[in-house]
Parts: structure tokens; sequence; C-alpha cells
């Protein structure tokens, strides 16, 4: 039964693929097909147990390792977009270069 533009439904009695099912086409409805899928991706589970893998790396390191690693990945990060950098000019000057020769 409609009311409103609205389902009237009892969700103390629906099972909850029915409510999945709803929720889903209010949300395809009301957002649209891209829309809808931008919020079903910001409700990612994940993998594996956060607590017990953070108390693992966070016992065996101290805040100087941990302090080390990350200076050491922002240094990795850092030459990456360098060297990506770095190319993405040698090839310009490569075609710049080549179209002055003509």
């Amino acid at each position: 039964m409609v009311k409103g533009g609205f389902i009237d439904m009892d969700t103390q009695t629906m099972t909850l693929e029915q409510i999945r099912s709803a929720g889903l086409e209010a949300l395809a409805r009301e957002l649209g097909p891209v829309g809808m899928i931008r919020f079903l991706q910001q409700f990612d589970n994940g993998k594996g147990d956060y607590s017990k893998e953070r108390h693992k790396w966070l016992d065996e390191s101290d805040v100087t390792t941990i302090a080390k690693k990350f200076s050491n990945s922002v240094k990795t990060l850092s030459q990456t977009e360098n060297s990506r950098r770095h190319g993405k000019r040698s090839r310009q000057n490569r075609s710049l270069s080549s179209a002055y020769q003509r």
C-alpha cells in the first residue's frame, strides 16, 4: 500500500531480506544508481580484527620505531612522486624537442 509517496510497510514482520531489498529500492529511487553506489561504498566492513592487529603492531614497536617507519614511508612517497614528475617532464621535454626539430 502506498501513502503519500511512501510505501507503508510493517518492518516488524518483514524478513531481513525484504528490509534490505526495500532499502536498496529506496536508495536507488531517491539517489539514483550512482548515488546509491556511492552511499553504499561508505559502509565497507573490511576484513580481519583491527583490535588484535593494532595491539600486535603497537606492542612490538616503541614510539621511535613507529616514527622512523612513518618517516621512511613519507620519504618513499616523496621519491615516487618526484620520479613520476621527472618522468613526465622528460617525456614532455622530448616531445617539445622533437617538435622544434621538425
